[in-house]
């Protein structure tokens, strides 16, 4: 009887240690790790290496930027589309395998954010592909760069 009572205790303390510890990853999946700057922006608590990183995906995304505007200035729209999904789905895959451990510790709405920011740009892509004028490019151009806009304005790096 003590023997049944015994498994029965380590088997509820090892249910409380497994919920608690798939509580604790998905708690820092969904909110980061963060805290409020002094200038209202969240500071995203990450290390020196993934702060360097981040800053590296978001020069390629400008970079990217800059090319597809003088490709499309050069009236060279599958030069503009190349651009455009140079950092579109492919590059958070490739950089997925690279670093991984990050995703835990961006707030979500961040990451939502980021992924369809990229998203966006393989939609550019296509719209510059398709019988869009270049006004409609760079309306959608103007689109896709309010969400780099609203994520320097809500976020940033120690």
């Amino acid at each position: 009887m003590k023997d049944k009572n015994n498994y029965r205790i380590a088997t509820i303390a090892l249910a409380i240690i497994w919920i608690g510890t798939v509580g604790g990853f998905a708690y820092f999946f969904l909110f980061g790790v963060s805290r409020l700057g002094p200038d209202g922006r969240e500071i995203v608590n990450v290390t020196p290496g993934e702060k360097q990183f981040v800053l590296q995906e978001m020069r390629q995304l400008l970079e990217a930027t800059q090319q597809i505007h003088v490709a499309m200035g050069k009236g060279n729209r599958e030069e503009a589309a190349q651009a455009a999904e140079s950092v579109g789905m492919g590059m958070v895959e490739e950089l997925a395998a690279v670093e991984s451990t990050i995703l835990f510790k961006l707030p979500a709405p961040m990451k939502k954010l980021g992924l369809g920011t990229h998203r966006e740009f393989d939609n550019l892509a296509q719209t510059i592909r398709s019988n869009a004028t270049d006004s409609q490019v760079m309306e959608h151009m103007g689109q896709l760069m309010s969400r780099c806009v609203a994520c320097h304005a809500t976020y940033r790096l120690p």
